[in-house]
């Protein structure tokens, strides 16, 4: 396990999240990737964190960045390594629709996700299986 002290904490860039915060990669090959954080740690200064207005739900805007990735990334990313600035991100203004409704679009697309990672899962098994068959029927 890695631990990160209160003095390293103060003598470096990183910066400690709760469980639930948005997280959005800024730097490098990963540039645009969302996630949610699922528990309470630190980050540095290649993620932004994001905690959306009390009464709109993380889940609602996580899906909404995934969604517009390419577009972000394509309009916004600068530099030779492919870097997002932060100030930008924080910036995007989307339609909101009501509470209860970003709750349902949310959990429905984390729900989503989910069942897409499940099932990409089960194809690597299934691929790893179908290769070690077939290693095994030309020896």
């Amino acid at each position: 396990e890695l631990f990160l002290t209160e003095k390293g904490l103060d003598n470096s860039s990183a910066k400690i999240v709760e469980r639930g915060t948005v997280l959005y990669a800024l730097y490098g090959a990963t540039s645009g990737e969302v996630g949610i954080a699922a528990i309470k740690g630190a980050i540095n200064q290649a993620i932004l964190a994001l905690s959306p207005h009390t009464g709109n739900d993380p889940l609602f805007l996580a899906s909404w960045l995934r969604r517009e990735k390419a577009r972000i990334v394509d309009t916004y990313l600068q530099g030779g390594q492919g870097n997002l600035s932060g100030s930008i991100i924080k910036e995007l203004s989307f339609a909101l629709p009501q509470q209860k409704e970003q709750q349902v679009i949310g959990s429905f697309f984390s729900h989503l996700d989910n069942l897409i990672t499940l099932h990409q899962r089960k194809l690597e098994l299934l691929q790893n299986i179908k290769k070690s068959l077939l290693d095994k029927m030309f020896v």
